[in-house]
């Protein structure tokens, strides 16, 4: 059996013993040095787990549910979908640069 440990819960462990060691010893630079590496791999995580998200995403509307949606919500309302389309078109011509 053997301990499985990543690099991100080593860097999480040293980032919070720097924290701990920086207040105990009333080294504010060192505390804080601790916690901005906190916040980094926060960020990380955080950022890892979006582009999960993004992908999955990516995977959904490749699959073709979003051409089905827009596909059937074409044919039910096509005097919606021409005005959406020709605002869209609209705001395009607007934010363009010239």
């Amino acid at each position: 059996m053997g301990i499985d440990v990543s690099s991100g819960d080593l860097e999480s462990i040293g980032s919070r013993a720097g924290e701990s060691v920086g207040r105990a010893s009333g080294d504010s630079e060192g505390q804080l040095r601790g916690m901005t590496r906190q916040v980094d791999e926060a960020l990380r995580d955080v950022s890892r787990e979006a582009k999960g998200l993004a992908a999955a995403a990516t995977r959904t509307i490749h699959a073709g549910a979003a051409d089905d949606f827009i596909r059937v919500a074409i044919h039910k309302r096509p005097c919606t979908t021409a005005v959406v389309a020709l605002g869209i078109g609209f705001l395009i011509g607007r934010l363009a640069p010239r």
